[in-house]
Parts: C-alpha cells; structure tokens; sequence
C-alpha cells in the first residue's frame, strides 16, 4: 500500500527520525514560518492586550475556577480535572494508539467481519485449492499401498519382502509419492503465499477505514509475489535449521522474522532488507511479541481443531490415530469430510492469523515511530492534543489541497490568528 501515506519506512531508521508530522504527504518540506499560539487566556504580561474573553483588570481565576464566559482554553491544551477525555480516534477497525493484547485480537476479528468478501472470500478460495490437493494426494497413496498390500498378503516373509523392496516396484512407488507429495507442497505453499499477502493489504486498508476489494490488494501483492517466496523460503530454512539443533535458536529467530512479512508488502521491502526491518521492530520488545505470536497460533490450532473433530468423527476417526480402521478411516468417503472440515477451518483461522501479525506490525510502528500520526493523516482525521494536519480551520478544498508550499501560493485559509480587541493598554495583574 504504497500509495497511502504512512507506509514507508523512516527515512533513517536507525537513528530513530522521523517525518515531520506537520507536513501534509506530497507538500514541500519548506513551510511558511508557523505563527506563534495565541496566549494563554487570562494570563497577561504587564504592557500586553488581556487574554481572550478577559476584561481590563479583571483577575485571574483561582486554582479549580473555572474561565470566565467567553474564555476559550489554548489551543491543544489538556482538559482540566473532572472533565470528560476526548474520545479515541478510530476511523477504522483500532484506535490510533498502542494497542493491547486484547485490542490486537479484537482487531483481527474486526477486520474480517468488516471486509468479509475480502478476507473469507480469498481464504476460501486458496483452502479448498490446498485441501483438494491434500485429498487426491492421500487417496492415491491409499490406493497404491493397499493394492500393494494385498500383492504381498496379511503375512508376508522375510523373503518376498526383500524382492519387493529390491525390486523396480518399490522404487517406482517412492519416486511417484515423493514427486507427488512435492507437487502439492509446492502449489499449497504458493497458494499460501498469495493468502498471506491479500490479507496483509485488506488488514492495512482496515485500520484507517479505507474500502478495500480483492483486486485491489491483488494489484498491491502482485509485483511482490517472487519477494515474498524468496522470504519464505529464506526464514523457513533458517528457522528449522534452528530448530534442529537447538529448539531455542529457532523460536528466538522465528518471533524475530514475524513481521518480515507485513514489512516486505506494505514497504516494498527487499528479503533481507524485510528481516532487517523486522529485527529492528521487535527489538526490545521479543517477550511481547513472541507470546502475541504463540498466543495466536495457540487459538488457531484449537479454533481448527474444534471445526475438524465433528467432521472426522463422521468419517470414522482421525486417519492418523493407530486404533482406527484404516479401510474406513482412508476411505474417499472419510477423506472428504476431512477436507470439507480443513476448508471450514482454515477460512475462519486464516484471516485470523494473518489480522493478529498486521496489527501487530502496525502496534510495534505506532509504538517505536510514531504511525498513528501518519495513519491519522492518511484517514484524514485529527488525533487530540496533536497539531491540527492543515493548521487551523478546515483543509483547504479543491486544487489547492493538493498545492505545496513552494510551488504556488499557501492554501487559502488564515494564515495567523484573529487579533485581540483593542483597547487601553494595561499592566496586567
């Protein structure tokens, strides 16, 4: 989502700038000197004009008063004590803050349900693609091992053993399961990584509120498509080659690539350039974004475990469980019913999944860099207590909102304040 403001890296991230966040996107960073606030009401220095609302020698207001009528508060002043807090800017499915544990996981269910077609739609899609696979797969080395089987009998000697296993039979056999089960691995993981990016654009597009449809985010994935295998591939391979010689090594690299994902898609990232950028977000934060990472996965698994049961109880058992009757549980029959129940599961888990990783790369920015700022322009809106995005009073409309400073004339609107009334000068109090 490169064309939405806010996306982008830090121009230097690792000295920790930042954008100025009083510049509209596209303006020049050349502004107009910025007029200085008005002062603060009822407080005056001896030779100047009282404040707003104030009359000559009227006195200051004592601590817990009130301002006199007429009186407004500075601006981007804090409400006093006892007054209402302003309320949360949530142009879209979270509020423009750092989030909590809660927020995120509420978030990612939100998503979905506000942008159905385009989350259920695509997940249903690339589940049963994987699913079907995953059938005619496990049908075919049904049927091949159970006709094999039968050629060798219930109780086969030592001898007919080894002349099938020497024998081109056997050899034939393990060439067509292994290029068979690679084909499917293959096709299930691309159609994966095509979810995986669809998701992370419609995720972005739902935290500012902004509509969002299938081929919208597949214009944004699209060009990324060969990143993302190589990222893939590249965090897989070093992840179980660290799980395999040490459990720690692996788990400490998988929660600190997590979000190498969401950073390759939403800022163009390279591979390497994505795990970098991801290092460098949840630096400092591992423990929480681990447990974030492990919860999510935890509710997944139990959320796709709950689906499949009824489904696979249907069909005679788990296959993979050594007390069920292979011929009924490997039966056409059983097998899709586990399939229909793995396409229910995976089309509500998956958006799920993909929604907790997106918000949370989203959570860790606006915690380390300031993205609720950038966000809120996107949106459009205007967080309390921030500097207003185009100064005081409304954007300016038409052309010249788009007009930068340097290039034309400023937009219209007043350039300084309202001037106090006039009036005898006084001393103050």
């Amino acid at each position: 989502m490169s064309d939405t403001p806010g996306w982008s890296a830090p121009q230097n991230p690792g000295d920790g700038s930042q954008p100025d966040p009083d510049v509209p996107p596209g303006w020049s960073s050349q502004q107009p000197p910025r007029y200085p606030p008005p002062s603060q009401p009822g407080w005056t220095q001896p030779g100047q004009q009282p404040g707003w609302g104030q009359q000559p020698g009227q006195q200051r207001p004592g601590w817990g008063q009130q301002p006199g009528w007429g009186q407004q508060p500075g601006w981007g002043q804090q409400p006093g004590w006892g007054q209402p807090r302003p309320p949360e800017v949530k142009p879209g499915v979270i509020p423009l803050r750092p989030l909590g544990v809660g927020e995120i996981l509420d978030g990612a269910i939100s998503c979905a349900r506000a942008y159905p077609r385009a989350t259920f739609g695509p997940a249903a899609v690339v589940v049963t693609i994987s699913q079907v696979l995953l059938l005619v797969v496990s049908w075919w080395l049904f049927r091949t091992f159970d006709a094999t089987a039968d050629r060798l009998g219930p109780n086969p000697t030592p001898e007919e053993l080894s002349r099938f296993f020497e024998s081109g039979e056997f050899v034939g056999l393990f060439g067509a399961v292994l290029a068979l089960a690679l084909i499917a691995l293959v096709l299930g993981m691309l159609a994966h990584l095509v979810l995986t990016g669809l998701l992370t654009v419609v995720v972005s597009r739902s935290v500012i509120g902004q509509p969002v449809t299938v081929s919208d985010a597949w214009a944004t994935v699209r060009p990324q498509l060969p990143r993302l295998l190589g990222l893939t591939l590249l965090v897989g391979i070093v992840t179980v080659i660290g799980l395999f010689f040490c459990l720690v090594p692996g788990i400490y690299l998988w929660a600190l690539w997590g979000l190498a994902t969401p950073a390759l898609i939403l800022e163009r990232q390279t591979v390497t350039g994505a795990m970098r950028r991801s290092a460098r977000l949840v630096q400092g934060s591992w423990w929480r974004v681990f447990l974030i990472l492990l919860l999510a996965a935890i509710l997944t698994a139990v959320i796709s475990y709950i689906v499949a049961v009824p489904f696979q109880l249907l069909g005679g058992g788990n296959p993979l469980d050594p007390t069920v009757d292979p011929s009924r549980a490997y039966s056409f029959y059983a097998l899709s019913l586990n399939a229909i129940g793995g396409i229910i599961a995976g089309t509500i888990t998956a958006p799920f999944s993909a929604g907790v990783t997106g918000l949370l790369y989203v959570d860790q920015r606006m915690r380390r860099e300031g993205l609720d700022l950038e966000l809120a322009r996107a949106a459009g809106v205007n967080i309390p207590g921030q500097p207003p995005q185009y100064g005081p009073g409304q954007p300016p409309a038409g052309p010249a909102q788009s007009q930068p400073y340097g290039s034309g004339q400023p937009p219209a609107g007043p350039a300084q304040p309202p001037q106090p009334p006039t009036g005898p000068p006084t001393t103050g109090w």
